[in-house]
């Protein structure tokens, strides 16, 4: 009999192993780790991954067709994956999302179908009490790369125990962003830095869509792994600063009860299980000078020092909500110049610290630059831009208002 659904991979920090590192790293004992190295291997993972996209794709396909519990959804763009999104909701139009760039994607197009989006990451660390103190990057403890790298571990999530056990949370369909997934054998990888992935929505949940853009897909299990894990060494001071954000972000925004565990359980008597290979352009992308943008493994560690991201126009310094260079330019290939323009296009100051911090080293300011080129060529500028130019073509000086 053929398995029901494809090996689901959680890696997940664990207090334990981190103590003991940090204590070995206390007493002057080596913990022998290799940036170099790593850095090295993600980006051979990533140029593999990239330049085969459309094979491993087909690989991934054949190795899911395996599992009789999956259903397998392709969407071209964003407004397809919605829909299908909406046709699996069905009546309870509440969904709860993971903390994921892949699902970011959709958000647009999710709301635009009615969907009410709960995002089960940052809400767990919502207080009740206001006041919560917003870090700097400076202000974080100081971190040790060898301790984050051996802290997360991986375990296998048994979803096998929980496909005939009804939900009692309000939330009908859980939508969770890959990490990575195996070409191989269908397998799927997430980072959980808590428990909402497992208990709020792969445990709780009726039915639940993995959205796996194209190029997360990778040659086996094993690339799969060091990739995830990847984004959680280099992710994980962007995770604290969206974390120290995360209260007044949300403490004037109504909460929705993820779950009830008094509430009578509900919907069908199996759940049911989608996987929506999501190109949304990256097709495009990889034909254009920008195809590095692909290489992108989601970790965040570009906004660790973005003076934008500390200081948004907003006034909320660290905005766990804010878009980061890869998906603002992303943008402009999936809705267009207008939104990119909106959600921070020209907002950058090219300082190229996101360059620097890049795992990857993707040339993200020199994009930034480019693109800023092909939307000015669009007719796409921010009006402040057109002011400036109005006034000095009138009065001679950029500063005169009358």
């Amino acid at each position: 009999m053929r398995p029901e659904i494809p090996k689901i991979w959680l890696a997940e920090p664990t207090s334990q192993e981190n103590q003991r590192k940090l204590t070995d790293a206390l007493h002057g004992k080596p913990i022998k780790l290799s940036l170099g190295y790593v850095k090295s291997r993600l980006k051979l993972i990533r140029q593999h991954s990239i330049e085969n996209m459309a094979l491993l794709a087909e690989g991934f396909k054949d190795a899911v067709k395996n599992f009789q519990g999956v259903k397998l959804i392709e969407a071209n763009d964003a407004k397809e994956a919605a829909k299908f999104v909406s046709k699996i909701a069905e009546d309870n139009r509440t969904i709860g999302v993971n903390n994921s760039s892949v699902v970011n994607e959709l958000r647009r197009e999710l709301e635009q179908e009615n969907l009410q989006i709960v995002d089960t990451y940052y809400d767990q660390y919502v207080s009740k009490e206001k006041g919560g103190e917003i870090k700097y990057y400076w202000q974080l403890p100081e971190k040790f790369p060898e301790i984050t790298w051996d802290s997360f571990k991986f375990r296998e999530f048994d979803y096998g125990q929980f496909l005939k056990t009804k939900s009692s949370s309000e939330i009908g369909l859980g939508i969770l962003g890959v990490n990575a997934a195996s070409a191989q054998d269908g397998a799927i990888f997430l980072l959980q830095h808590s428990q909402n992935i497992s208990q709020k929505i792969l445990e709780e949940t009726n039915k639940i869509a993995f959205i796996i853009g194209i190029d997360k897909i990778v040659k086996d299990a094993e690339d799969a792994a060091f990739q995830t894990k990847c984004v959680g060494l280099f992710g994980v001071e962007r995770i604290m600063l969206g974390l120290s954000a995360a209260l007044s972000v949300k403490e004037n925004q109504p909460q929705k009860t993820l779950s009830n565990p008094n509430r009578p359980r509900q919907g069908s008597d199996t759940k049911e299980v989608y996987v929506i290979l999501l190109d949304n352009h990256r097709k495009d992308v990889l034909k254009s000078e920008f195809r590095e943008l692909l290489y992108c493994i989601g970790c965040g560690a570009c906004l660790k020092l973005c003076p934008r991201y500390a200081f948004s126009r907003k006034n909320q310094p660290y905005n766990p909500y804010m878009w980061n260079p890869k998906e603002i330019m992303f943008t402009t290939f999936t809705i267009g110049c207008q939104i990119a323009e909106e959600v921070g296009l020209y907002e950058c100051t090219l300082c190229g610290n996101c360059k620097r911090l890049c795992p990857l080293e993707i040339p993200l300011d020199d994009f930034m630059l480019k693109m800023r080129g092909i939307c000015d060529e669009r007719g796409i500028v921010p009006k402040i831009h057109l002011n400036l130019y109005e006034r000095i073509k009138k009065y001679g000086n950029p500063y005169r208002t009358d």
